[in-house]
Protein backbone atom coordinates (compact mmCIF):
# COMPACT_ATOMS: atom_id res chain seq x y z
CA UNK A 1 0.00 0.00 0.00
CA UNK A 2 2.32 2.63 1.16
CA UNK A 3 5.34 1.67 -1.21
CA UNK A 4 7.12 4.75 -0.99
CA UNK A 5 6.77 7.26 2.08
CA UNK A 6 8.03 11.35 1.45
CA UNK A 7 8.84 12.99 4.24
CA UNK A 8 9.54 16.32 4.30
CA UNK A 9 11.76 17.27 7.30
CA UNK A 10 12.02 20.70 8.90
CA UNK A 11 14.10 19.81 11.80
CA UNK A 12 11.05 20.71 14.26
CA UNK A 13 9.48 19.14 17.24
CA UNK A 14 6.73 17.91 15.12
CA UNK A 15 9.62 16.40 12.38
CA UNK A 16 10.05 13.87 15.39
CA UNK A 17 6.61 12.83 15.68
CA UNK A 18 6.43 12.31 11.75
CA UNK A 19 9.73 10.30 11.87
CA UNK A 20 8.55 8.24 14.39
CA UNK A 21 5.05 7.81 12.25
CA UNK A 22 6.98 6.70 9.21
CA UNK A 23 9.38 4.56 10.78
CA UNK A 24 6.18 2.42 11.86
CA UNK A 25 4.47 2.76 8.90
CA UNK A 26 7.33 1.79 6.53
CA UNK A 27 8.21 -0.91 8.75
CA UNK A 28 5.02 -2.48 8.32
CA UNK A 29 4.83 -1.99 4.31
CA UNK A 30 8.64 -2.55 3.81
CA UNK A 31 8.31 0.88 2.59
CA UNK A 32 11.06 2.78 0.66
CA UNK A 33 11.63 6.33 2.75
CA UNK A 34 12.73 9.53 0.98
CA UNK A 35 13.51 11.71 3.96
CA UNK A 36 13.38 15.97 1.56
CA UNK A 37 14.45 19.13 3.50
CA UNK A 38 13.60 21.92 0.97
CA UNK A 39 16.22 25.59 1.95
CA UNK A 40 14.36 28.61 1.59
CA UNK A 41 17.85 30.63 2.12
CA UNK A 42 18.26 31.72 -1.54
CA UNK A 43 14.70 32.75 -1.41
CA UNK A 44 14.39 34.90 1.31
CA UNK A 45 15.02 38.75 0.06
CA UNK A 46 18.07 40.55 1.81
CA UNK A 47 17.87 43.55 -0.31
CA UNK A 48 21.33 45.24 -0.52
CA UNK A 49 22.70 41.94 1.34
CA UNK A 50 24.37 39.73 -1.18
CA UNK A 51 25.82 36.17 0.77
CA UNK A 52 28.46 34.32 -0.40
CA UNK A 53 27.81 30.80 -2.14
CA UNK A 54 30.03 29.04 0.26
CA UNK A 55 27.35 29.86 2.81
CA UNK A 56 24.44 28.51 0.99
CA UNK A 57 27.00 25.27 0.19
CA UNK A 58 27.88 25.14 3.84
CA UNK A 59 24.29 25.44 4.43
CA UNK A 60 23.22 22.57 2.53
CA UNK A 61 26.19 20.54 3.99
CA UNK A 62 24.39 21.17 7.14
CA UNK A 63 21.14 19.67 6.14
CA UNK A 64 22.75 16.74 4.30
CA UNK A 65 24.74 15.64 7.42
CA UNK A 66 21.23 16.19 9.71
CA UNK A 67 18.78 13.94 7.08
CA UNK A 68 21.79 11.73 7.10
CA UNK A 69 21.50 11.09 11.15
CA UNK A 70 17.51 10.88 10.75
CA UNK A 71 18.07 8.09 7.70
CA UNK A 72 20.63 6.04 10.50
CA UNK A 73 17.50 5.94 12.33
CA UNK A 74 15.41 4.29 9.22
CA UNK A 75 18.07 2.19 8.09
CA UNK A 76 18.68 1.01 11.97
CA UNK A 77 14.53 -0.19 11.29
CA UNK A 78 15.57 -1.78 8.00
CA UNK A 79 14.22 0.29 5.98
CA UNK A 80 15.69 1.88 2.68
CA UNK A 81 16.58 5.65 2.79
CA UNK A 82 17.30 7.93 -0.10
CA UNK A 83 17.52 11.61 1.15
CA UNK A 84 17.14 15.23 -0.86
CA UNK A 85 17.49 18.57 -0.82
CA UNK A 86 15.99 21.38 -2.88
CA UNK A 87 16.46 25.05 -2.91
CA UNK A 88 12.96 26.87 -3.61
CA UNK A 89 9.35 27.79 -1.62
CA UNK A 90 8.97 24.74 0.16
CA UNK A 91 5.45 23.41 -0.85
CA UNK A 92 6.09 23.73 -4.81
CA UNK A 93 9.59 21.85 -4.06
CA UNK A 94 7.78 19.04 -2.27
CA UNK A 95 4.97 18.74 -4.80
CA UNK A 96 7.55 18.63 -7.37
CA UNK A 97 9.44 15.96 -6.04
CA UNK A 98 6.91 14.11 -5.43
CA UNK A 99 5.44 14.11 -8.84
CA UNK A 100 7.33 10.61 -9.71
CA UNK A 101 6.28 8.77 -6.65
CA UNK A 102 2.98 7.56 -4.55
CA UNK A 103 4.05 9.54 -1.27
CA UNK A 104 2.84 9.56 1.96
CA UNK A 105 3.01 12.61 3.54
CA UNK A 106 3.68 14.28 6.64
CA UNK A 107 4.70 17.65 7.44
CA UNK A 108 4.50 21.42 8.36
CA UNK A 109 3.02 22.67 5.00
CA UNK A 110 0.68 20.01 4.65
CA UNK A 111 -2.27 21.92 3.95
CA UNK A 112 -0.80 23.36 0.64
CA UNK A 113 -0.03 19.91 -0.52
CA UNK A 114 -3.37 18.19 0.14
CA UNK A 115 -4.66 21.19 -1.72
CA UNK A 116 -2.48 21.57 -4.36
CA UNK A 117 -1.26 17.66 -4.91
CA UNK A 118 -1.92 15.45 -8.07
CA UNK A 119 -2.11 12.15 -5.88
CA UNK A 120 -3.89 11.35 -2.91
CA UNK A 121 -1.83 12.88 0.27
CA UNK A 122 -2.51 11.58 4.03
CA UNK A 123 -1.34 13.56 6.51
CA UNK A 124 -1.73 13.32 10.48
CA UNK A 125 -2.73 15.46 13.81
CA UNK A 126 0.34 14.24 16.00
CA UNK A 127 -1.99 13.94 19.12
CA UNK A 128 -3.65 10.73 17.27
CA UNK A 129 -0.29 9.01 16.93
CA UNK A 130 -0.99 6.54 18.68
CA UNK A 131 -4.71 5.45 17.39
CA UNK A 132 -3.24 5.69 14.25
CA UNK A 133 -0.21 3.66 14.34
CA UNK A 134 -2.30 0.66 16.49
CA UNK A 135 -5.59 0.70 14.24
Amino acid sequence: MFSKILLPVDFTGLAKEAIDIAIDIGKKYNSKIFLLTVSEIGTVGYGELVLPEEIFEKHKELIKENLEKIAKNFREKGLEVEIAVRDGIVYEEILEFAKDITKFLLGSVSQKIVKLAHCPVLTFNPKYKEEFINE
